[in-house]
């Protein structure tokens, strides 16, 4: 018997709300952007409700740093911006955030802004 259902007493089979999670994995440079999503404990079956995972493919870099030969690192040049991995790195992190009304208005003009551009 599951321990959830000693201590909760919940039915396994079926959460009653999912449990999200998101996972960002990085060594600095490159980036790799998960999502997960648990609606049920019961893996025992396999029909009926499913959990979810989604990866990203790409093993996406941020930018690519040019080390020169002797590692100065105050002559380290970063090339090939990618602003698509930002924009992915600043979703994660925002999604979820409960806004508060003033929140709200600047976020309206902001996406206002983003738009027009």
């Amino acid at each position: 018997m599951p321990m959830c259902d000693v201590f909760l007493k919940w039915d396994t089979k079926v959460l009653p709300q999912p449990i999200s999670t998101q996972c960002i994995m990085t060594d600095g440079d490159i980036f790799r952007f998960v999502c997960f999503q648990l609606n049920t404990l019961n893996l025992q079956t396999s029909d009926g409700v499913k959990n979810l995972v989604w990866f990203d493919d790409d093993e996406r870099a941020l930018f690519y740093r040019l080390m020169p030969r002797r590692a100065m690192l105050r002559n380290t040049r970063y090339l090939d911006y990618d602003a698509s991995v930002f924009q992915q790195l600043v979703a994660f992190y925002v999604n979820g955030l409960k806004l508060t009304d003033a929140d709200k208005g600047e976020t309206a003009a902001t996406a206002a802004a983003v738009q027009q551009t």
